[in-house]
């Protein structure tokens, strides 16, 4: 009967669906204290931390680097979150990417594709900043922020290989105290375009034998 063959047809989709790879290749979010708000440098939401050793991106949880941490209202730096564009969702800290400086984080990858997010915004007055996103040394991509501009969000897709790797926000841009603000830095999987189709299929094959059904 009808019934009986869409009953065998939705059996059908829904053991396809469970055949499915994990789409997740990577924990959700591996980059952990992403907003950089865990940190002993003790700069609440006006002061900052810098000039390298224990006062500087050390301080933060889970990071190392050189680079600055800096009070996201802190008016030496001509106040950060007073960039039009700023959240306050992203906490109370950032990092300052001034000359050379650097911030980095080791992570552990199971493989496959992921896409890593931040924002950035240029410390007002000053000028215009630049640096790169590099993943085990190898730069995945140079980004300049420019004096006036809003704070940006920005996305990077790559693949990687599973095991520890080593993602780094590396100041490129030599000049005095020019600096790109960067924040709320995060890491997402990427779903396999096959398997999200296939997924995308069979959900539509049981919803048009579910109306079939009700016809």
């Amino acid at each position: 009967s009808s019934d009986v063959c869409s009953s065998d047809l939705i059996a059908t989709a829904l053991l396809a669906l469970s055949g499915l790879p994990a789409q997740a290749s990577v924990p959700v979010s591996p980059l952990l204290n992403g907003s950089f708000e865990l940190n002993t440098a003790g700069v609440g939401t006006t002061g900052y931390c810098y000039l390298g050793g224990s006062c500087a991106a050390n301080a933060l949880s889970n990071w190392s680097g050189t680079a600055a941490v800096i009070g996201a209202s802190s008016s030496p730096w001509q106040t950060p979150s007073a960039i039009a564009g700023w959240s306050s969702a992203w906490g109370d800290t950032v990092v300052g990417l001034q000359n050379a400086s650097y911030i980095e984080q080791t992570v552990s990858f199971s493989g496959g594709q992921v896409s890593l997010s931040w924002a950035d915004a240029n410390r007002y007055g000053y000028a215009n900043a630049q640096y790169q996103v590099w993943l085990d040394g190898n730069a995945l991509g140079t980004f300049n922020t420019v004096v006036g501009g809003s704070w940006a969000t920005h996305s990077l897709s790559f693949n990687t290989t599973a095991g520890l790797h080593t993602l780094r926000w590396q100041g490129v841009a030599i000049a005095s105290d020019a600096t790109a603000f960067v924040d709320n830095l995060s890491v997402t999987a990427v779903p396999e375009p096959a398997s999200a189709l296939m997924a995308l299929a069979g959900l539509g094959l049981i919803g048009g034998l579910a109306r079939r059904r009700r016809a």
